[in-house]
């Protein structure tokens, strides 16, 4: 799964939920929780389609975009 595998390469020992809903369009929608009492924070969202390697720009462009902003919060949460 594309957006697994970018999250864990910034995050290795990340945990990682899935939340299936069945509903069209299909959204992937990433979030974060930094500690156990902080609201989830959006890290990326956009259509699935968007992570299929048969879209090869798309799927380049989106994991660019979930890589900049996990890379964001891993800066924010060692500083």
């Amino acid at each position: 799964n594309t957006a697994f595998d970018v999250v864990k390469k910034v995050f290795p020992s990340s945990q990682i939920i899935e939340n299936r809903v069945n509903k069209y369009p299909i959204r992937v929608i990433i979030t974060a929780h930094t500690s156990d009492d902080d609201d989830a924070v959006e890290i990326w969202s956009g259509r699935q389609q968007d992570l299929f390697s048969k879209y090869k720009s798309k799927r380049i462009n989106a994991m660019k975009e979930i890589n900049a902003s996990l890379e964001g919060l891993k800066k924010s949460i060692m500083s």
